[in-house]
């Protein structure tokens, strides 16, 4: 493992959380857009490790996640050298992996690549594990 890549943390108003943290820290947001998939849109800081999501739909896991717990951190994603040895790990700790999610913006990225691990699994928390390799 190499640290922490970035915390996800779930918003009702992107643009006022994104004003906050770049006010807060100096950093700059990358708007990564609506994420249908999801139901959220997404802004990015990479340079700060910091994405902040806003639900589109009612139904989505963010929107449910808001209504019960309010704002906060939602996910952390960790950088491991390798994704699939990590996810063989995972696997063989009996951890289930929900997801995997990669990325082809090669404008960005040489490499992205995420597993996102069942919270049931990792003591409530929602867990990725990335190899994540930017230009």
């Amino acid at each position: 493992m190499k640290g922490v890549n970035r915390v996800v943390i779930a918003v009702k108003d992107i643009e006022r959380a994104s004003r906050i943290f770049s006010e807060l820290l100096g950093g700059r947001f990358y708007d990564a857009g609506v994420v249908d998939k999801y139901g959220v849109r997404a802004m990015v800081s990479w340079d700060e490790g910091i994405e902040l999501i806003s639900p589109i739909t009612e139904d989505s896991q963010a929107a449910r996640f808001l209504r019960e717990k309010g704002e906060g951190l939602y996910n952390v994603i960790f950088n491991v050298d390798d994704v699939d040895k990590a996810a063989a790990r995972a696997k063989a700790l009996g951890i289930r992996i929900t997801e995997t999610i990669e990325l082809n913006q090669p404008d960005l990225f040489n490499k992205f690549k995420e597993i996102v691990l069942a919270p049931e699994d990792t003591c409530g928390i929602f867990i990725a594990l990335g190899q994540i390799e930017r230009k």
